[in-house]
């Protein structure tokens, strides 16, 4: 008969015990606890993706109905200009979402431009502008159609914006 110390097998046994419980925990967290967290973590991103496209959409529709609106405005160049400013100004008030609406002739030529009360003195710089070789409006002209221009700095604001 073999002979086994008591010693060895009172701290054996509890070491084996202890090490198949933190195993059991571990492959419990790695097969189930894991892939429950990125299953939450990928459903909360998926609905914070969608409230947050909404929102944009929503902020674009806005800002396409009031630029549709000044499309339908018969904006005069003659010695109504500054009333059709007038007009494209409080446009602009009542948006919270454009910072200035720019009317141009078919030649890409501005012929007016609305802005914010704090940013009249963009008006000139706004007023001198020729966008006929961007490339929104060769594709307005082009499809006949309004379109959405890539983004690009804005000379009023500074920021990234988009024209449409």
């Amino acid at each position: 008969m073999v002979e086994k110390s008591l010693r060895k097998a009172l701290t054996m046994q509890p070491a084996v015990s202890l090490f198949l419980s933190i195993a059991f925990i571990a492959l419990f967290g790695v097969f189930w606890v894991l892939p429950q967290i990125r299953s939450e973590v990928e459903s909360r991103q998926s609905e914070l993706a969608r409230a947050a496209v909404s929102q944009l959409e929503i902020f674009l529709e806005t800002s396409m109905a009031i630029v549709r609106g000044s499309a339908l405005t018969n904006i005069d160049v003659g010695p109504t200009l500054p009333h059709s400013q007038n007009l494209l100004d409080a446009q602009l008030l009542a948006s919270s979402t454009l910072n200035s609406i720019v009317v141009t002739d078919y030649n890409g030529q501005t012929v007016a431009a609305g802005v914010l009360a704090g940013k009249v003195i963009h008006r000139k710089e706004l007023l001198n502008l020729d966008i006929s070789q961007t490339p929104i409006f060769k594709q307005v002209i082009e499809n006949k159609a309004p379109q959405w221009s890539e983004t690009f700095l804005s000379v009023i604001t500074g920021r990234i914006s988009v024209a449409y």
